[in-house]
């Protein structure tokens, strides 16, 4: 196997032992905005797992998740 070849296949078991996501679930962002289920829900999760997958955001860090939230939701809906 090549060496690329090995990285991903180490990467893809990494991956599949600690499965990357949001800091923030649904129900947290919900109660976060106090606001329903809704569309608006997606964009945002969406972003902070992206920001997760970068290695821009740590999975468990909920305050700083709930800052880029608030900061993604004001600027989406202006």
């Amino acid at each position: 196997m090549t060496e690329l070849a090995e990285r991903c296949q180490r990467l893809k078991e990494e991956a599949e032992r600690v499965p990357l996501k949001s800091p923030l679930d649904g129900n947290e962002l919900m109660a976060l905005f106090n606001r329903s289920p809704g569309p608006w829900l997606r964009p945002i999760k969406d972003h902070l797992l992206g920001l997760v997958i970068d290695g821009v955001l740590s999975p468990d860090d909920k305050e700083e998740a709930a800052r880029i939230a608030r900061a993604f939701l004001e600027k989406t809906e202006q």
